[in-house]
């Protein structure tokens, strides 16, 4: 389950602090960095609104952050922890996993809903946050509708969670049909993976083809339009269990 957290943004509406007096807080260990965004965002933990209050009024009553710092405990904060000088990791926004991977935010949006995506921290106005992993949970996702199997996306994810309690020993049970459910799966994606593969072959030849009459087309009867070469399949080599074996 995702930890609820403050975006700088919803943590300090309403509010215009300095840059300055911020950093201090972060850095006297106040206010807590769980994370940050792509564009550099910072993001805090559960308690920093309250935390933030609290030391607002003491701030207006004359306290300097160091002071409330050393006092912390007697008025009802949490012990301060400085910062180790520990990278603060970097979280994605909706959009930035839409586009890592192609496709729509409005997709990720309904995937995440689903819980076929999960979010690492879900900050307090709403807003999903996610790691790396999740970027490629949504990838798997996002093939699955290249093969045509947008239908059996859920299937993965039902799949893919059930696999995973079995694995850490939490059931015994019902294993067999499992397996059975999980081959059967893997057999139909199997399936839509060569008929694309086949298909991208096809047209590769077809396109080659296509490519020189165009050229002659262009030479016959437009010369002066530059030709413009169709831009070439990388071809990516994987390795098997028996070549990767021969090293």
């Amino acid at each position: 389950m995702a930890r609820e957290t403050w975006t700088w943004a919803e943590l300090f509406a309403g509010l215009d602090p300095t840059p300055a007096f911020v950093d201090e807080l972060e850095r006297l260990g106040l206010l807590r960095v769980v994370a940050q965004d792509k564009r550099g965002e910072r993001i805090y933990d559960a308690d920093a609104r309250d935390t933030l209050e609290r030391v607002m009024v003491l701030v207006e009553a004359g306290y300097e952050p160091r002071d409330i710092a050393v006092i912390a405990h007697k008025v009802g904060l949490k012990e301060p922890k400085r910062r180790l000088g520990r990278r603060t990791p970097t979280l994605l926004r909706v959009d930035d996993v839409a586009r890592a991977i192609g496709v729509e935010p409005a997709k990720v949006e309904v995937w995440h809903g689903a819980g076929w995506v999960i979010a690492q921290l879900v900050t307090e106005g709403g807003v999903p946050m996610f790691s790396q992993r999740a970027v490629e949970q949504a990838r798997a996702l996002a093939d699955l509708a290249t093969l045509g199997l947008d239908a059996d996306v859920a299937t993965w994810a039902g799949l893919a969670a059930r696999l995973a309690r079995y694995e850490a020993g939490a059931e015994g049970e019902g294993a067999d049909a499992l397996v059975r459910e999980a081959s059967d799966f893997a057999r139909l994606v199997l399936g839509a993976s060569d008929r694309l593969r086949l298909a991208v072959r096809r047209w590769a030849k077809r396109l080659a083809a296509f490519d020189k009459r165009v050229e002659r087309v262009r030479r016959l009867h437009a010369p002066e339009v530059a030709r413009v070469k169709p831009r070439r399949r990388v071809r990516t080599h994987v390795p098997t269990r028996s070549t990767s074996r021969k090293s």
